[in-house]
């Protein structure tokens, strides 16, 4: 069994809103440098390195913007990743008795925070579809996602050429940058790995990106 990432602030001495099944998506940082991570042997590209392009082709999956709009609030605090050295600060939240209860409402609010901004509008329960208008070609999601609500995206050869050089290395290789992800961010399920080489492949023509209402294929 994989061992589990957590994340919290060191200051504010809260954890961080989960990202998968324990996982995270690069350093937990809005700055673009790569960070050093203590245990893992090499600097991570941070969050917002990797998530720049899927926001630019409207993948803004709900568990990403809420995780961005907590760092947004912990921006300038010291903010870990760890795996099996968890930092003092977080024993100190695991001493607490009632940490757990106070973990699990908080995991309530924010599920009924995230249907309430369903309901709103702001959010959808759809599937992701690319489509290019040049050759007709038509590339879906494999399953229903909570995403950002938008009108349909003309996605640019240079979104492209980003997307493709931030995430190619993770999709193709079992790469630190991304870990135990899940929905469609799962480096180890297809649709990714589809997605970049549809793009790939339709580099240059008319490609558009929106939601659609349907069933899991």
């Amino acid at each position: 069994m994989s061992v589990l990432a957590g994340m919290a602030c060191l200051d504010c001495v809260v954890l961080s809103p989960p990202m998968g099944d324990g996982g995270y998506l690069g350093a937990p940082s809005l700055r673009q440098a790569p960070v050093a991570v203590p245990e893992i042997a090499e600097s991570l590209p941070t969050f917002a390195h990797l998530y720049a392009p899927l926001e630019a082709i409207g993948l803004r999956t709900s568990e990403c913007e809420v995780f961005r709009d907590w760092l947004v609030r912990h921006d300038t605090h010291r903010v870990a990743l760890y795996m099996d050295a968890e930092p003092p600060e977080v024993a100190e939240i695991g001493s607490d008795p009632n940490w757990k209860r106070e973990y699990v409402l908080e995991e309530r609010k924010r599920q009924d925070e995230s249907d309430a901004a369903v309901a709103a509008g702001a959010f959808r329960d759809a599937i992701y579809r690319v489509r290019c208008s040049g050759c007709e070609a038509v590339f879906e999601a494999p399953q229903v996602e909570r995403l950002r609500a938008f009108e349909a995206i003309l996605v640019t050869s240079h979104t492209i050429d980003d997307l493709l050089a931030r995430w190619t290395p993770i999709v193709t290789h079992d790469s630190p940058n991304a870990y135990r992800l899940l929905g469609l961010l799962d480096t180890h399920e297809p649709f990714l790995e589809q997605l970049l080489a549809f793009f790939r492949s339709h580099r240059g023509h008319t490609v558009q990106v929106d939601l659609v209402e349907g069933e899991e294929h």
